[in-house]
């Protein structure tokens, strides 16, 4: 299920449909007072006319730029999820003894005396 609505998340992310009126945002002018432009919140440079709204800060985003800050989320959870899975098969090999240990490699000595060559 939740690969399901990552995917769909995906594609809607990569669609070349124009952004709805919840994912995109015109400038308010009011905003922009005393300067001619706005500015990016990420890179700083100037916004054109199709901004998105920045989900961590206030503030308003490039398309490249909101793509960039989704990319990274995108590897943070993944990241995550790695160290999630990595510490629950730790566990599961210490919770079920699973593994290599030098106490568990097999002594030859005691058989190599009983054999007719010398040890």
């Amino acid at each position: 299920e939740d690969a399901d609505e990552f995917c769909a998340e995906l594609e809607k992310d990569a669609s070349t449909e124009a952004p709805n009126s919840e994912t995109a945002q015109v400038p308010d002018m009011d905003e922009a007072e005393g300067s001619d432009f706005i500015l990016c919140s990420h890179c700083h440079l100037p916004l054109g006319s199709v901004v998105y709204k920045s989900e961590r800060e206030d503030g308003l985003l490039h398309g490249e730029c909101m793509a960039q800050a989704v990319l990274c989320k995108l590897k943070q959870d993944e990241s995550e999820r790695h160290v999630a899975a990595e510490a629950s098969r730790q566990l599961r090999r210490k919770e079920l003894d699973i593994g290599w240990r030098v106490d568990r490699i097999p002594r030859n000595i005691d058989h190599a005396g009983k054999l007719p060559c010398s040890v």
